[in-house]
């Protein structure tokens, strides 16, 4: 259970106990004891048996990446129109060279879980990491400068929200490819 997964399921512990302690209050009308209850056990529904149960391995699928499973790396703009214009690419851009997917692989292995999504960025786009053996690994990226952060969502840049990574040294290796001519 990511720190993100963990929160809500703690939010979802104490609202059911207190739709029970509702319960046991006789001065209370049954009617409001419904909503903490109802909240409650959908919050313990999304992070022990729903959508957000597999954030863990979500994230690990990032950070235990096999440099020698990735076929190539494709950036793409992001499709949150809100950031149109500050997307890191326009258009699609194919990375299959060697070294520079080795370099990428061992930056997301060594990103650490961050205290959140970036706010305010210079750059936004999407990332997507293609296996030999696996599904597409797909995800939001944000900049500012160079710090780089990682958003793991159910489709990349939005839908349910998994956790965010800190890729520290991943946006030097991206500055210094969008730099260089296309091949």
């Amino acid at each position: 259970m990511t720190p993100n997964t963990l929160s809500i399921f703690i939010v979802g512990i104490l609202f059911t106990l207190l739709g029970i302690a509702a319960c046991m209050f006789h001065h209370w009308k049954k009617a409001k004891t419904y909503p903490p209850l109802i909240i409650g056990l959908a919050l313990i529904y999304l992070t022990r048996i729903g959508p957000l149960s597999h954030s863990r391995e979500k994230i690990e699928a990032i950070t235990h990446l096999d440099p020698h499973q990735v076929v190539f790396i494709t950036l793409e703009p992001t499709e949150n129109s809100s950031y149109a214009d500050i997307s890191l690419v326009k258009y699609n851009r194919l990375v299959d060279d060697s070294p520079t997917l080795f370099r990428i692989t061992r930056l997301l292995q060594q990103a650490v879980a961050g205290e959140g999504y970036m706010k305010n960025p210079t750059q936004v786009g999407r990332i997507e990491v293609t296996l030999r053996d696996h599904p597409p690994l797909i995800f939001g990226l944000r900049k500012r400068g160079t710090a780089t952060s990682i958003q793991v969502s159910s489709n990349g840049e939005d839908g349910w929200h998994y956790g965010a990574l800190n890729a520290q040294g991943l946006g030097v290796v991206l500055d210094s490819l969008l730099s260089s001519p296309l091949r």
